[in-house]
């Protein structure tokens, strides 16, 4: 307590103060300049000022919110105005146009693989012509490689399409008729590239000129000899390229009769050069034999890989007469 006089600070219960002697009648506030010991409301202001601040603090949050929440639904709006865009319904004139420019662009692709598939065909099944062959084999897996393409990339396009309802199942036949075929061909590219890596590997002998050199030596015993020493070594290189090729399952079975018919061409050679040397003709002439039975093996086993490929010229045939009928039906719709 205070003084009211003098604004001595006084024990509680004082009635006289102990500096100027007045009367203490009762409590009082502090005289200006002095420094109260306690304040009733002490801790209550901070607490107003604090959750004023609060509050005053949760504007710019409620507005960044604010703005947020329009930022999304701009975003959103616009999105669906796109969707919406990109969703519209060809006119059946439009989709027609587009569909016969894809469908177009895949038969000339399909036509220029069955052309190189013909022109492998009409080539000779023999041992003389596989330089021909594999160029042909390297051309014609090009031509493939584009028809896949050209298949995987039209059911791409075409599925984007919004067709009009009139052309809603065709579009979806067009659609699976891409995508399986593309599957398709896309199974006959480790035929083909099996085929490059064999005649590849035969186009390495050149066996025209084995009987050339054997011709010229034919007078000459030692001479034959040394030509035939060459070329067993050459069908023995022959035959480790062979096992490095993998062939595809359809043409595992071929593939083995074929190493082992030049696994037993090059034994053949060796029964007729000791023939030679020790001048024994009857063995000569059998192992002679031999060899021309095996040679015509060589060319049966062609045969077959060649008929292999009738078959894939004979199904892209009937992919490029279903294009053509589709077509037809795009031709349609007008």
């Amino acid at each position: 307590m205070f003084c009211t006089k003098c604004g001595k600070d006084l024990p509680e219960g004082s009635k006289f103060c102990t500096s100027c002697g007045s009367e203490v009648k009762g409590a009082s506030t502090p005289v200006e300049g002095a420094l109260p010991t306690a304040s009733p409301t002490a801790g209550i202001y901070p607490t107003v000022l604090t959750a004023a601040r609060s509050k005053k603090s949760r504007w710019p949050l409620i507005a960044g919110s604010g703005l947020a929440l329009l930022l999304v639904l701009a975003i959103v709006l616009v999105l669906a105005l796109v969707v919406f865009k990109g969703e519209k319904t060809l006119s059946k004139k439009d989709y027609r146009l587009k569909a016969i420019n894809i469908q177009d662009a895949t038969i000339d692709s399909l036509k220029n693989l069955e052309k190189g598939l013909s022109d492998l065909d009409k080539t000779n099944s023999s041992l003389s012509t596989l330089s021909d062959t594999h160029s042909l084999l390297v051309e014609l897996s090009q031509d493939l490689n584009k028809a896949t393409v050209q298949l995987e990339d039209g059911a791409s396009q075409l599925e984007s399409l919004k067709p009009p309802s009139e052309a809603k199942s065709l579009n979806q036949d067009l659609v699976t008729f891409h995508r399986e075929n593309g599957e398709k061909l896309n199974g006959f590219k480790s035929s083909i590239t099996y085929s490059e890596n064999l005649t590849q590997a035969l186009a390495s002998v050149d066996f025209s000129k084995f009987q050339d050199e054997i011709n010229k030596a034919s007078g000459n015993v030692q001479q034959l000899i040394e030509v035939l020493t060459k070329q067993k070594s050459l069908i023995g290189n022959l035959v480790g390229k062979l096992n490095a090729i993998t062939p595809p399952e359809d043409w595992k079975k071929t593939h083995q009769d074929f190493i082992a018919l030049w696994e037993e061409m090059e034994k053949i050679y060796g029964e007729l050069i000791a023939a030679l040397q020790t001048m024994d003709l009857a063995r000569a002439e059998k192992a002679e034999s031999q060899a021309s039975a095996l040679q015509s093996r060589s060319n049966d086993i062609l045969e077959i890989y060649n008929n292999g490929f009738k078959d894939i010229q004979n199904q892209v045939k009937a992919i490029i007469q279903k294009a053509e009928s589709l077509r037809n039906q795009i031709d349609a719709l007008r």
